[in-house]
């Protein structure tokens, strides 16, 4: 009977120094209500099926200690993309975590300016969309990052205006995109 005790006691204390990890940033909450306005010709049963619904899987945002760059206050995901799959079982690139802020693009970028002054910078579309890289140059081919970035853009520089975030996010300015190695 002491001995049940003793590990049960144990146990109790492996459980109680178990940490739950924090989400990197809270997703966008699309009601059910809105699924027509989104996808129009689609049933919700293909969206989900094809992934596109729910808009973000909370269970599937990445843990904040698992990502190098800070999340803009406020910012919502909107979007989680994976690695690319590039045959069975083999991936390149990395995973990105993309958010829209209402917020001016000016006044995200100088945030990350600051927050990331020591990583390396590259200017893009007139000056609307900055990149900055961990380490190493800029890359802004997907498939070759290998360290960690970030992309905050202008959405009037988007493909489409950003209309697909305007949507997810009224008054949407800003798309930021955040690069990085997923743990598992």
């Amino acid at each position: 009977m002491q001995k049940l005790t003793i590990l049960i006691g144990c146990m109790g204390i492996m459980l109680s120094t178990i940490v739950y990890a924090a989400p990197y940033a809270t997703a966008v909450d699309v009601p059910d209500s809105q699924f027509k306005t989104l996808f129009p010709d689609t049933s919700k049963e293909m969206a989900e099926m094809m992934g596109k619904w729910p808009i973000v899987k909370k269970e599937d945002i990445p843990d904040a200690s698992s990502i190098a760059a800070p999340v803009y206050p406020n910012a919502l995901i909107t979007k989680l993309v994976g690695p690319h799959k590039v045959r069975p079982g083999k991936y390149k690139g990395l995973a990105t975590v993309q958010m829209a802020s209402t917020d001016s693009f000016e006044k995200v970028q100088m945030f990350y300016a600051k927050e990331l002054a020591g990583w390396s910078k590259q200017t893009y579309s007139n000056g609307k969309s900055v990149y900055w890289a961990k380490t190493g140059l800029v890359e802004v081919n997907t498939k070759a990052m290998k360290e960690p970035q970030v992309r905050v853009t202008d959405l009037t520089t988007v493909v489409g205006g950003g209309e697909w975030q305007k949507k997810l996010v009224p008054d949407a300015q800003t798309l930021i995109e955040v690069y990085y190695l997923p743990t598992n």
